[in-house]
């Protein structure tokens, strides 16, 4: 600290200090000081009393002061921040607590441009202050409560997530702590749950597939071989319900506008995804864990019967899924997992009811009010998720996108002031979780809050317009543009960013045209054209027909000995190279499947040409396989690598391979 003690707040703290030592002195000099010893072990100490008078030996109180100082005040580069002044709390602290603070000369408000803020009244106190704060969380916290702040801190890394018996001692904890739990604990467990749930689920659904591509192929495939493509078919599978499901919530094109090959494609593969679900369902069990995957594998038949218009199946498993999650939430309460997927099912079981309503030839007012009955509870439960988490940036997204569905069945049945009180709503949820700079994760498979924020703008802007309101309309719809420019910039192969856009740039042009905006209206209207037209390139869908005809025919010539099999190998690796040059998309599940298919005939043949001393064909299809390799999905590469360098070194030594 030094001898330079010259602001007024320190001194007042320094002097309080002084006298609760010696309360005949009135002023501290800076001599005092020097015998008063090592001020930040006092600061700490008079932080630690005044902390302790003000909660008045209530430990929830004194740890949200202690977390207010800690995380509000002090930033994580362990320099002053600022709190702003709000109605009863400011940065989660009462405000009638922030008073007591300050009465203790901890604490400073300032005032700036007519809004009051709070600060730590001096630097001095940065490190007394945290200091202390480790001292009474490590002597008054349960290690879960440690594990979870450290967690937060640390921007919620997976790593620092309980797992096994670790997490099992915390649960029993939980169900016996007389302390409530704090916004972070609750998210903590239900992270290192979901983290559980996860790994449970594919170790279930992996052993599960095992068995039925044992039962049901009979090819009899080492085991090792077995649980691989078990692994890549899961992944396929939900890859294709995923994909399907990630343009979910909005009015026009409720699936991906993709091209038709892989929109057929993926209708297989919800094929296969709800044979595999149906089959879960069939194991049934009292265990929760298992009890919690059954109900999982109702609500994603569900999905899958929606994308596949089978309404009357899709309304049924959403029901069975309801009633599985209703009795796993009252059975586990403080589980959140089971009241968001129940929020879910609910919400989705009002899209499918609300988009019967939409298409059916006479308008049924009895589907309408069943639609709006689970939006409403989907809303209910989602906005008391919300309120007990209010940073979680999942839960906030959920509920915005439930009040944006509702907006939608409220505009079709004519409540326009209703839908408006939705669609502002969402927008309000949506604002804080866009940021300036919009990018693109290709892991996500459900819409972004970027994107959400445009839709729901677009939707508003449509209102807006109608109403005679064109300003304002003109400046939802010049957002909605601006964040659907970012994200097809950022994901270029996303043909739904470019519908959604053309969409866009289409409605605003509309509007210009109504407002006499004539020049600007065609540039808005050009630009819409020319991402349809990007849209609507004939698709290739008949060229990865014949790359699956020329597969199937080239294991046939090898099987029957031909001579030109690998002859038409090639000719299906030359496809796949013209069809990935002609701008289908490289990165999409078909293409692996068929490349991984084309190895194994690359290997096969080499084994059988090196068997018959057919050097010189042996090479070649070692070639050609080197050629393909690089396009196979990464879990694939390795085995097909280590047999391709085993048959180098077969045609190396001059030996043939006996197996």
């Amino acid at each position: 600290m030094g001898h330079d003690i010259e602001p007024l707040h320190l001194q007042v703290t320094c002097r309080n200090l002084w006298q609760r030592m010696d309360p005949s002195r009135t002023e501290i000099q800076k001599s005092d000081i020097e015998k008063f010893g090592d001020v930040s072990v006092a600061l700490g100490e008079y932080y630690a009393s005044e902390v302790r008078k003000i909660a008045q030996g209530d430990a929830g109180i004194e740890r949200e002061i202690r977390d207010w100082f800690g995380d509000e005040l002090i930033t994580r580069d362990r320099v002053r921040g600022s709190v702003q002044r709000g109605a009863n709390s400011s940065g989660n602290l009462r405000n009638d607590l922030i008073e007591e603070v300050i009465k203790a000369h901890l604490v400073r408000r300032e005032l700036h441009a007519g809004t009051t803020w709070y600060e730590l009244a001096h630097d001095q106190l940065i490190i007394p202050v945290l200091h202390d704060n480790e001292i009474w969380f490590a002597e008054h916290l349960n290690k879960v409560q440690q594990r979870a702040v450290q967690w937060a801190k640390e921007s919620e890394p997976s790593s620092l997530l309980l797992t096994g018996k670790e997490l099992r001692e915390a649960e029993r904890w939980e169900d016996q702590a007389k302390i409530s739990l704090q916004s972070v604990e609750f998210r903590f467990l239900d992270a290192c749950r979901e983290k559980r749930r996860r790994k449970r689920q594919g170790e279930a659904a992996i052993a599960l597939l095992i068995c039925l591509l044992f039962v049901i192929s009979g090819l009899g495939f080492q085991a090792w071989r077995a649980q691989k493509r078990a692994e890549a078919n899961l992944s396929l599978a939900k890859q294709a319900v995923d994909q399907s499901l990630s343009s979910a919530g909005r009015q026009q094109g409720r699936e991906a506008q993709d091209s038709p090959d892989i929109e057929a494609f993926r209708k297989e593969l919800l094929g296969k995804a709800a044979t595999f679900y149906a089959a879960f369902i069939s194991y049934n069990s009292g265990n929760e864990e298992l009890r919690a995957e059954a109900a999982s594998a109702h609500s994603r038949l569900a999905d899958i019967d929606r994308l596949l218009d089978k309404r009357d199946d899709a309304v049924k498993e959403y029901k069975n899924a309801i009633g599985a999650f209703e009795k796993l939430a009252k059975d586990k309460p403080k589980e959140v997992t089971y009241r968001q997927k129940l929020a879910y099912c609910h919400n989705w079981l009002g899209e499918t009811l609300r988009q019967w309503y939409e298409q059916g030839s006479t308008p049924d007012k009895t589907q309408a009010a069943e639609a709006t009955a689970e939006y409403n509870a989907a809303l209910n439960l989602q906005q008391q998720i919300h309120d007990a988490t209010p940073g979680n940036a999942q839960y906030t997204q959920e509920l915005a996108r439930s009040h944006y569905n509702r907006a939608i069945l409220e505009k079709d049945i004519g409540d326009r002031n209703d839908a408006e009180t939705d669609l502002r709503t969402a927008m309000e949820l949506l604002e804080p979780l866009v940021g300036q700079k919009i990018t693109v994760d290709p892991q996500q498979t459900t819409p972004s809050a970027a994107q959400d924020l445009a839709r729901t703008d677009n939707d508003l802007a449509a209102l807006d317009a109608t109403a005679g309101n064109s300003v304002e309309a003109r400046k939802l719809y010049e957002r909605a543009i601006g964040i659907g420019e970012q994200l097809t910039a950022a994901d270029k192969d996303r043909r739904e960013y470019k519908y959604e856009l053309a969409n866009y740039y289409d409605n605003e042009a509309r509007l210009l045209v109504e407002t006499g905006d004539q020049a600007q209206a065609a540039d808005r209207n050009h630009d819409s054209l020319d991402l349809i037209e990007e849209l609507t390139t004939p698709s290739s869908s008949i060229g990865l027909e014949e790359a699956k005809i020329l597969q199937l025919r080239s294991k046939i010539l090898m099987q029957s000995g031909a001579a030109d099999a690998l002859e038409e190998a090639e000719r299906e690796r030359e496809l796949l190279n013209q069809l990935q040059s002609g701008g289908l998309s490289q990165g999409h599940p078909l293409f692996h499947v068929i490349y991984q298919n084309l190895a194994l005939n690359y290997l096969d043949l080499a084994k059988m040409e090196l068997k018959n001393g057919n050097v010189t064909d042996a090479q070649l299809s070692l070639k050609s396989l080197a050629l393909v390799i690089p396009e196979l999905a990464p879990e694939d590469k390795p085995d097909i690598e280590q047999s391709y360098e085993y048959y180098e070194r077969q045609l190396k030594t001059g030996r043939s391979s006996r197996k």
